[in-house]
Formats: C-alpha cells, sequence, structure tokens
C-alpha cells in the first residue's frame, strides 16, 4: 500500500494515472486509497493530510537510509 501511496502521489493524486503505472484497474486504486485512509485516519482530499503523508514518507526514507549498511 505504501507503494500505491508514493506513486499516487508522485502523479499529483491522479488514481488513472496511478493505475496505469500500477497496471491495475483504477478501481483497485481507489480501494487501496480508502484502505490506506481508514487505516491511518487520514483524508488524501485535505491539503494538511497530503503535506503528512509526504513528510512521513519522506522520514521513513531518511530513516531507511541510516539504516542502510555502508558498503
Amino acid at each position: 500500500m505504501v507503494r500505491t501511496l508514493r506513486i499516487y502521489l508522485d502523479l499529483n493524486l491522479d488514481r488513472q494515472a496511478t493505475a496505469t503505472r500500477l497496471v491495475v484497474h483504477p478501481n483497485t486504486v481507489s480501494q487501496r486509497l480508502r484502505r490506506i485512509e481508514m487505516l491511518a485516519g487520514l483524508d488524501l482530499k485535505s491539503p494538511k493530510s497530503i503535506l503528512d503523508v509526504r513528510s512521513a514518507l519522506m522520514l521513513l526514507d531518511v530513516a531507511r537510509a541510516v539504516d542502510a549498511p555502508v558498503t
């Protein structure tokens, strides 16, 4: 679901483009986004929620980079 959310945000909240990128039906994207909203207590139509999600994903990326082994 994180992948779906990232792609949805990267494609400017376009469900059809997200479905195309994920090679799924647009209804599948809608179902996944509703599930994300329900589980996270978000409203993905709210600019504040979008900002919160983008910030959380950025922090997740930073945390993963810090935990990644140095080669």
